[in-house]
Parts: C-alpha cells; sequence; structure tokens
C-alpha cells in the first residue's frame, strides 16, 4: 500500500527521469540497476537486498553453501561481485556484469543481494530463495555441529526440479 506509482521515480538507462516527479534519483541504484536493464534484454525487474542474513554471508570468504534445501537449488547459479565501495561510478558496471555473467542470482560482496528475472514474480521468488539460503546458513552457522553435505548431483536434481528451465522461469 505505500508503493505506489506516483511515488516511482521513472527513468531511461541514462539516469534522465521521466515525467514529473519530487523525489530524486538514488546514484547507487541507478549503477546497479541500469547496467542490467541496458544489458540483458531479458532483465525486465531487477531486485537488490540489504538483509541481514544476506550481508551476513556476503561478508563470507567461502559465500553461500551449498547445503541447505534453498542453497541447493541456486547451484550453478549464483555469481559474486567484490565490493568496490558505494555503486555510484559507471566504470564498475562492466565489471558487474562480467562477474555476473548468465547468473541470475549475485552476491555483492561485503554489499548484499540481487537477483532479476524476466517477470517481478519471477524475481521476486528469485530473491526470496536465495534470502531463504542465507538465512537457513546464518541459523545453521549459530549451532554446535558439523553441516552435512549435499553432493552436485543433489544439487543439480534439485536445481532442475524447483526452476525447471532456470532461463524462462
Amino acid at each position: 500500500a505505500e508503493v505506489t506509482a506516483s511515488n516511482l521515480v521513472k527513468i531511461d538507462v541514462e539516469g534522465r527521469i521521466i515525467g514529473s516527479t519530487r523525489y530524486p534519483v538514488n546514484p547507487a541504484g541507478f549503477v546497479v540497476h541500469s547496467a542490467i536493464h541496458a544489458n540483458v534484454p531479458e532483465a525486465k525487474c531487477i531486485m537488490h537486498t540489504h538483509t541481514t542474513a544476506g550481508l551476513a554471508v556476503a561478508c563470507k570468504k567461502d559465500g553461500l553453501a551449498f547445503n541447505n534445501f534453498y542453497s541447493a537449488i541456486l547451484k550453478g547459479d549464483v555469481a559474486y561481485h567484490p565490493f568496490e565501495g558505494i555503486t555510484v561510478h559507471p566504470e564498475e558496471m562492466t565489471r558487474l556484469l562480467q562477474n555476473m555473467g548468465d547468473k541470475r542470482h549475485v552476491i555483492l560482496r561485503n554489499h548484499g543481494l540481487l537477483t532479476w528475472g524476466s517477470t517481478i514474480p519471477e524475481a521476486f521468488v528469485r530473491m526470496w530463495t536465495l534470502n531463504r539460503a542465507c538465512e537457513i546458513q546464518l541459523a545453521s552457522g549459530s549451532i554446535a555441529g558439523e553441516d552435512i553435505q549435499l553432493s552436485a548431483e543433489v544439487c543439480e536434481r534439485a536445481s532442475q526440479d524447483a526452476f525447471h528451465n532456470k532461463k524462462d522461469m
């Protein structure tokens, strides 16, 4: 109910405001989102968060552990982009795209999570799943005991069963 068409800022891929608004353009949000929108035609929705669990995993050298229900289905579709500071410099766009490759789930090191999809529901489900994987990793890491590792075969099957064809979800 809080987000409406009237409080969204509509901009083009160059960062120019389309129409009128009383709100400014967030330069950090613009660099990340415009890099993907301008170069990945299938990316109709991009989501980026700074959740506690997402940031915790983004700060870990080994990143996401593929040892739980949610992370297993993401195996093979998670990219990493190193932290370069606040994302306001256009020259970072090329490096972000290179690091992202064809992956739809990106862990921005020391920063947060990013997902994209061909639809809003797809981008949301991908973000929810990635964040949930991080939440489980954070919770399981807080209790004693050794993690149960999943085989690559189990992760591959889980990924196929969950997203069927990941590119056309």
